[in-house]
């Protein structure tokens, strides 16, 4: 039968006749089940036997980790890429299957690696990972490839991104966290694209893990990006707003540090050219305003603590002193006065609890603190003064008795404003309103009192304050 298939070269024919005249075939001595059988196989070749590396990849590609593991001794080449430079351990990382990449790190594939494409092993378990089971595995296997040697800050090839980056744009705050111990701070980079892709959150995240908010050239840029941002517009404009006024807190603070680190005083920041940046306009602005602390954003915190001041902790000694000043709980304030806490104690902003009891009203408590030694004359890392919170807050006793303790009219905050003139300010602004005919009386007995006070000439013996010196 063979010589007599090998005698006509027409497969064809042959699968024709096969079809629709078997026993023609068989005539001329030709099996047509031969026939069918090769016909099949010239159709279908059989493929190659595959290697262990590629039964491997199908189950990754499978996401069955348990089977991939199973080929993992009879592997010749750990660090075998595929066509486009990706090696095992660059599909292992990015289908999230943390035991098999730990185990091909071990026999030898290399984290550091790099695709023909510019990924690292890193950066591609980061930008390519859409699974959502593998994504919620992504920080651990983060963490493995950063233990066993792969670079946080290498980038791509390609566009130079860092892996930090491309957490940033899927807003992926546990990578993040996980990236963070082995860097010693995330890039303007990373925070840009953080607020391009409308991450209000990752954007919290990176403005407190200290990321500088302003670009190299000190400026602050970002908030531009915003108004561009095509994730931001519609039903998302509130999150545009979310992360503006979260950058404009932290370009306050970055422009503050900046400047006093050029050796700028709270004093002289309001006296630099009127093309200072945003973070001075808002100083001068609450210098203005009556010293409202809650428009500075961490300003005058920053102030403070460049001074030396810092916040108390809510359960020692100082920071109950607060508390209990600004309730006015006179029997608390003594008890912690007798237990050793100071009555001139500093808060982050220069404060002391004086401040927090005539901004209060809490005359009983003012009183105390004075006569046990309370600086009248104390000034804030603003240069507010505790008359001038007591003015502002239209606390008329407070003010009288912190004029009876000497408490100097004629003292200026870092605006160039003494009481009795941010009380015009406030009297002003409640002019209008029809229910304020009894607190207005008061303010304009309060700057009577203020005016003879000034011309009385008293001068406060106390030293300047700590910014000044």
């Amino acid at each position: 039968m063979a010589s007599g298939y090998s005698k006509f070269r027409c497969p064809a024919v042959f699968a024709r006749m096969a079809l629709h005249a078997p026993m023609a075939l068989e005539a001329l001595g030709v099996d047509p089940a031969t026939v069918f059988a090769e016909r099949s196989l010239r159709r279908n070749p059989p493929l190659p036997p595959l290697s262990p590396e590629a039964r491997m990849l199908e189950q990754i590609f499978s996401g069955r980790e348990d089977r991939a593991l199973t080929y993992l001794m009879d592997i010749t080449s750990p660090a075998a890429t595929d066509e486009i430079g990706l090696t095992l351990l660059h599909h292992a990382a990015q289908a999230g299957m943390l035991d098999l990449s730990e185990r091909l790190i071990a026999r030898g594939s290399s984290p550091r690696a790099t695709a023909l494409t510019g990924e690292s092993v890193l950066s591609y378990a980061i930008c390519c990972n859409a699974d959502y089971n593998a994504r919620n595995r992504l920080p651990d296997i983060v963490r493995l490839l950063l233990r066993c040697g792969a670079d946080a800050r290498q980038p791509d090839l390609s566009e130079s991104w860092l892996p930090e980056q491309h957490a940033a744009r899927h807003g992926d705050l546990a990578t993040l966290n996980a990236l963070r111990p082995f860097l010693t701070g995330f890039e303007h980079r990373t925070l840009r694209e953080a607020t391009r892709q409308g991450h209000a959150g990752v954007v919290r995240y990176l403005l407190q893990a200290g990321t500088d908010p302003l670009d190299s050239a000190g400026r602050p840029s970002l908030r531009q990006d915003i108004e561009g941002s095509a994730r931001l517009l519609g039903p998302q404009a509130h999150r545009a707003i979310d992360i503006q006024q979260m950058l404009l807190r932290a370009e306050v603070v970055a422009e503050v540090y900046r400047l006093r680190r050029q050796g700028f005083s709270a004093k002289n920041l309001l006296e630099l050219p009127s093309g200072a940046e945003v973070g001075l306009k808002q100083v001068a602005l609450s210098a203005q305003e009556g010293g409202d602390m809650t428009k500075l954003g961490g300003t005058t915190r920053c102030l403070g603590e460049l001074t030396g001041y810092q916040d108390p902790l809510p359960d020692s000694l100082p920071g109950q002193l607060f508390t209990c000043a600004a309730k006015d709980n006179l029997e608390a304030v003594a008890f912690v006065l007798a237990q050793g806490a100071v009555a001139d104690e500093r808060g982050g902003d220069g404060r002391t609890p004086l401040f927090h009891a005539v901004a209060s009203n809490a005359l009983r408590t003012a009183k105390y603190l004075l006569e046990r030694g309370a600086d009248p004359n104390a000034q804030d890392v603003l240069g507010f003064t505790p008359l001038m919170l007591a003015a502002s807050a239209g606390a008329f006793l407070c003010v009288r008795l912190l004029l009876s303790a000497r408490a100097d009219p004629r003292l200026t905050n870092y605006a160039g404003l003494t009481a009795r003139e941010l009380l015009v300010r406030a009297m002003g602004e409640a002019g209008s309103d029809p229910q304020a005919q009894e607190r207005q009386t008061q303010r304009e007995d309060m700057i009577t009192l203020l005016m003879f006070a000034e011309q009385a000439g008293r001068v406060s013996t106390a030293p300047p304050p700590p910014l000044l010196q």
